[in-house]
């Protein structure tokens, strides 16, 4: 009985351990370097009156080039910035005085083949866009469909009358009004792979009393080949590969106590618990 008892301790600690391990895994990010802001970082929208921020703008005649736009880009982009001397408002206000639309910032830009301007007829993704409710740091993420190497433009955008944060405003320079780009950031790349398309990872485990176990876990790709779609004017690629995971076990023995922990891969503590009272049950 002691015996079994101390195989689910170790088995059930290890178990556990692992679930915790698994869970606190934090999602991947790759930061793009800002060299900013630029002279001309901070300006207006087309329409001359709304807040806009260049991150990367080489199609304007006062060009800013705050990051480098060979730029490896996965699954997002993402803004973090800092918005400051908007006196207290949250949106516009009409002529009447009442208050408008309530104000927003959006991520804008054309990296790779993806187009996200708000213009639902040419856009191949939508902009992302967040709410602005005073004066604070903030984050806005768009999404992409395609990875890229080559950031064509990037923008913040927002709705905010500049004209209205002040009186005898005359231009954005005099408005009060302040964006400060903090980080930008993308999804990470994937980790190389190995020649064969394979790999192992070992793993040795000290149960209660000393003894260890170590599983080998292998994992091959499946002979399913890959598929790829090629866009040759921005260098944009993405793979999609089928995999298979393969799992193999090795155990070693110890004479401690004449306890032989076995981990057969990644199995679950519950299993080795419903062994345990089965046998416990025979006998009786």
């Amino acid at each position: 009985m002691t015996t079994f008892k101390k195989i689910f301790a170790a088995a059930t600690a290890a178990a556990t351990v692992g679930v915790l391990s698994l869970t606190s895994i934090p999602a991947s990010a790759a930061d793009i370097t800002y060299n900013g802001p630029g002279e001309y970082a901070l300006t207006a929208n087309d329409d001359g009156s709304t807040v806009r921020v260049n991150i990367y703008n080489d199609w304007t005649t006062n060009k800013v080039k705050d990051i480098d736009p060979a730029q490896t880009v996965i699954d997002y982009i993402e803004v973090e910035f800092t918005i400051t001397g908007l006196n207290g408002r949250t949106c516009n206000v009409n002529e009447d005085g009442t208050d408008a639309d309530a104000y927003t910032m959006s991520l804008c830009g054309t990296i790779g083949t993806d187009k996200f301007w708000g213009k639902p007829d040419e856009d191949t993704t939508t902009p992302g866009t967040v709410s602005i409710t005073g004066d604070g740091t903030y984050t806005v993420r768009t999404n992409l469909t395609q990875p890229a190497d080559t950031v064509l433009c990037l923008l913040l955008s927002s709705n905010i009358n500049f004209y209205q944060l002040g009186e005898n405003v005359t231009g954005i320079a005099d408005s009060g009004v302040n964006v400060t780009v903090n980080a930008i950031r993308t999804g990470d790349e994937a980790p190389a792979e190995s020649g064969e398309g394979e790999g192992s990872t070992t793993t040795t485990t000290t149960g209660a009393g000393g003894g260890s176990t170590t599983t080998t876990t292998t994992t091959q790709k499946a002979n399913s080949g890959s598929t790829s779609n090629n866009n040759s004017s921005n260098n944009s690629s993405k793979n999609n590969s089928s995999t298979s995971n393969s799992t193999t076990s090795t155990v070693t023995k110890t004479a401690d106590a004449g306890v032989v922990a076995i981990v057969v891969g990644a199995a679950a503590a519950a299993s080795l618990a419903a062994g345990a009272m089965t046998i416990k049950r025979k006998r009786k």
